[in-house]
């Protein structure tokens, strides 16, 4: 199943509630869950190439399950973000 990820470029304190307003810029990627993972910390595959670098992104909201998070690693493996 995928879905539509919101990344940011975003930062804040640590322990802050802050959010991304609607105005913060901000890109989509349609996302796929990897097996074994969960809510509270989910692992994503983008399918974005080569082309694309997404390692500027540190934070994200998943619409689907109405989170936040913040982007702890980014790796490449098998042509996927993951």
């Amino acid at each position: 199943m995928s879905f539509i990820v919101k990344f940011y470029n975003f930062e804040k304190r640590n322990n802050s509630v802050k959010r991304p307003d609607d105005d913060v810029p901000h890109t989509d990627y349609n996302c796929r869950v990897l097996n074994g993972t969960g809510i509270l910390n989910p692992k994503i595959e983008l399918d974005i190439g080569l082309t694309a670098n997404p390692a500027r992104f540190n934070y994200c909201y998943i619409p689907d399950f109405q989170r936040y998070y913040y982007v702890r690693e980014w790796s490449f493996e098998r042509g996927l973000w993951i």
